[in-house]
């Protein structure tokens, strides 16, 4: 995850980004540095949304960070997000393309 940080505080955003939402979504779940989060919801946010996923995304990303807020403070900073099935939740009942 900080190769990915390291390597998209780089660079500008661009249409390229639309190649990396996968990941950025992944590095913005997977950190608790309140800075990463906020790059990686930036870059999602600056994304041309045309097929209208972007914001449902990021609300499922903001929805993991208070899963992983309320399972820390329960088990320690060890704990584990199940993002599988907090990501099957949300979207079982929707088609989810992540270009």
């Amino acid at each position: 995850m900080n190769n990915i940080v390291n390597l998209l505080s780089q660079l500008p955003s661009s249409d390229y980004d639309r190649s990396a939402i996968f990941s950025m979504f992944f590095a913005g779940c997977m950190s608790d540095d309140l800075a990463v989060r906020s790059m990686m919801k930036h870059r999602l946010y600056a994304i041309e949304d045309t097929f209208g996923n972007i914001y449902d995304l990021i609300g499922q990303m903001e929805q993991l960070w208070r899963t992983r807020m309320v399972l820390v403070s329960q088990h320690g900073p060890a704990a584990l997000v199940p993002w599988r099935e907090c990501l099957y939740r949300s979207w079982e009942n929707r088609t989810v393309l992540l270009l």
